[in-house]
């Protein structure tokens, strides 16, 4: 810990011996012992703090022992005799459990001893007692930073004006480990106006200003880190990363390239050289960065999922042979465990690659199992962390989007619409994920002047909060004229948060969850369609169930949720369907796999595009695919997966017995 707060701790020593002196002889050694600790003399400081310890238990001093035991526990802290410490401390603490500078110390104490668990206990009496002091605060939020306790972190400096700069990095840290993106954004704005050269600051600015999907505000920031601090492979990394999520794999593998020219052998870079191997439909080069990342850390994730999804036969068993002891027999039998000890991000997608391993070899019992398994600890995990599915909220959500007076501001698409300069057009692929909306983004994609965003969140940011959490003073009839009046400026904000500088291009948007906006999207974007994916129950299900999600898809690790999210999506795009048939169109995965010629040139068709077979022949161009589905869409279209849910048909019966109760009630 710094040296502040040992200098603090002495000048508080004095404060208790000048407001309350006791025994003068006890006082007298006490006094002596400080002089000796501050010039370095512990030796005989601790012997004196002991004399004066017997002293004072033998004349019956509360106040004096309390003291002799504060300044001894300080010494034994200072000299890394951190059991001592501890039990010195508790001791005064006993005589004086409500002296704010034996409990900021002993705190100090533990953090030291790295007793995060009883440094946790004795940050919150601390904070309890803490004055309305600028600096001892910004120490205390220091100490809870370092303890991951952030929302006491930003409690302790809320009120002040005016931080010094580290108090202000570690708010902004807290803003941004809580994912409060905002508060963090607008703390790091201020704090960047006053360091706009330093690297901390920036850095975390950047990363900031990602989070709130201001990309190109954040290439800027990246560009002028890496001018900051040239030669600092990991800042290139970031760099890299953050040109993946803009989906700018070029500029990635440069920044890539930077720092493996550094020499950087970190886990991150492997991790990141797995990824934009994969981009590259470099199988080769990711399994080698794989084997890399593998050595230096046994269980990574993203390393066992390249083996067993690019790698050999050979590979795929590896995976069966090592990942059990990994993730644990414990959890694997389940047996009774405390979700939190064992949850991991690592351990959570490790049992995913297990099952999918296990599914390769048709070991069909073993992979449900397993996957069970790694659904129910992310079950747990957000049922502890207040995140888990709520229907109830949902079904709220949906009836809402359903109330508004929506009115479609008409398309006006077809082949002088795209020819003109005047019009680009915006094609909205929309359904539950892993219904196929990445295969039609592939081909649709395939024309002249046609560009994909990918999985773009720029809806949910255009719409979220004007539909789902709007004024109350607002009338459902005023937020779809204030759609109404964004048509004017909608498409160039669109391609704002997109990154999308050529207004001439017609954009292809692929992010599955955006069915909920259909109607703000037909209001608000004059010249676009949407096409809304349907796949078969079992099928969707099943492939929902064996993916990873996020905390945003938390649906997905329970059967029963995931027939009620797939039914609810249903409906509400079946209410698409009847209120705007002309401008959306639902597509069957099903239909699409078996007869892709004809289904594709239907919809082509009511696009209003021209249809070329050509299309079809997407999978002979590499290019970058940022979704589960990358391998998939690299072969030619198949009907591999059609009715592959039969393979469970015991299993996924709690999703059919859920939906036909929805679809009754």
């Amino acid at each position: 810990m710094s040296e502040y707060i040992y200098i603090s701790a002495w000048g508080i020593i004095y404060a208790r011996q000048n407001n309350n002196l006791g025994n003068m002889n006890t006082a007298a050694i006490l006094s002596q012992a400080e002089k000796l600790h501050q010039q370095g003399d512990l030796q005989q400081a601790e012997l004196n703090y002991q004399a004066a310890l017997a002293q004072a238990k033998s004349q019956q001093e509360p106040s004096n022992i309390a003291s002799a035991l504060f300044g001894i526990a300080t010494l034994y802290n200072q000299t890394k005799r951190f059991d001592l410490a501890i039990q010195s401390f508790s001791e005064a603490l006993l005589l004086e459990p409500e002296a704010f500078d034996i409990n900021f110390n002993a705190l100090v104490c533990l953090v030291n001893a790295k007793q995060d668990k009883e440094a946790k206990k004795r940050l919150s009496k601390v904070c309890s007692l803490v004055p309305n002091d600028q600096r001892m605060k910004e120490q205390l939020a220091a100490i809870a930073s370092r303890l991951g306790e952030h929302q006491q972190v930003i409690e302790l400096l809320k009120n002040f004006s005016s931080l010094s700069a580290q108090a202000k990095l570690n708010q902004i840290s807290a803003f941004m480990k809580l994912e409060q993106w905002p508060a963090a954004l607008a703390h790091s704005e201020t704090l960047v106006k006053h360091f706009p050269k330093e690297p901390n600051v920036l850095s975390q600015h950047a990363i900031c200003l990602l989070k709130m999907q201001r990309f190109q505000k954040a290439v800027e920031a990246y560009t002028t880190l890496s001018q900051l601090v040239p030669n600092n492979a990991q800042i290139h990394i970031k760099f890299a990363d953050l040109y993946l999520l803009t989906h700018q794999s070029t500029q990635a593998r440069q920044e890539l390239n930077k720092a493996i020219l550094l020499g950087d052998q970190s886990i991150q870079r492997f991790e990141l050289e797995c990824k934009v191997c994969r981009i590259e439909n470099d199988k080769a080069g990711a399994l080698v960065a794989a084997e890399a990342a593998l050595g230096i850390k046994p269980e990574a994730e993203f390393a066992w999922q390249v083996k067993q999804d690019l790698g050999s036969e050979k590979d795929n068993a590896e995976c069966i042979a090592h990942l059990p002891a990994l993730i644990g027999e414990e959890l694997l039998q389940q047996q009774k465990i405390e979700v939190e000890k064992v949850y991991s991000y690592d351990r959570q997608h490790n049992l995913f690659t297990l099952a999918k391993a296990y599914e390769k070899l048709e070991r069909y019992q073993d992979a449900f199992d397993t996957y069970a398994i790694a659904n129910e600890l992310q079950n747990q995990h957000l049922t502890i962390h207040k995140k888990g599915y709520q229907p109830q909220v949902i079904e709220a959500q949906y009836q809402r989007l359903r109330s508004f007076p929506y009115v479609s501001s008409g398309s006006r698409i077809g082949e002088n619409a795209l020819k003109s300069k005047e019009s680009p057009a915006h094609y909205f692929i929309v359904g539950m994920p892993r219904s196929g909306t990445t295969l039609v983004n592939r081909v649709l994609s395939q024309q002249a002047n046609f560009q994909s965003v990918g999985e773009s969140n720029a809806v949910a940011n255009l719409f979220e909060n004007k539909l789902l959490y709007p004024n109350t003073q607002t009338s459902t009839e005023q937020v779809v004229t204030d759609l109404k009046n964004m048509q004017a400026s909608i498409d160039s904000q669109y391609r704002e948060l997109n990154q999308i500088s050529d207004k001439q291009l017609n954009l292809v948007d692929k992010m599955p969850h955006n069915f909920r906006y259909v109607g703000a999207i037909l209001s608000a974007f004059p010249n676009c369609k949407v096409v809304q994916m349907r796949r078969n129950l079992g099928d969707l299900a099943l492939s929902i169930y064996s993916q990873f999600f996020n905390v945003h898809h938390a649906y997905a690790c329970r059967l029963a949720d995931i027939a009620h999210a797939i039914y609810t999506a249903n409906t509400l795009m079946d209410e698409w369907s009847r209120r705007f048939p002309e401008q959306v169109i639902d597509v069957y995965y099903d239909e699409l796999v078996t007869a892709p010629e004809s289904q594709f040139a239907k919809l082509f068709s009511f696009c209003e595009l021209h249809w070329d077979e050509k299309y079809l022949q997407f999978h002979q161009e590499v290019v970058a695919s940022f979704t589960f589905s990358e391998t998939q869409v690299r072969r030619p279209i198949n009907t591999h997966k059609l009715g592959y849910w039969k393979r469970y048909e015991q299993q996924l019966k709690p999703v059919f017995d859920a939906y036909q109760l929805l679809e009754a009630t």
